[in-house]
């Protein structure tokens, strides 16, 4: 199985993982069924 991850890359409004703030430049881990925030829009990540 893959590691999967997200990065905040210093964007304007930030990039929330489950209601937590990413720092920028720093991979986090993301799993199935997480809730990913980009300023106002929120996806779930859904491994395939």
């Amino acid at each position: 199985m893959g590691l999967h991850t997200l990065t905040d890359l210093n964007s304007t409004n930030s990039t929330r993982l489950n209601g937590k703030r990413l720092e920028p430049d720093k991979p986090a881990p993301i799993n199935d069924g997480d809730a990913i925030a980009f300023g106002k829009v929120t996806c779930t990540f859904k491994k395939a």
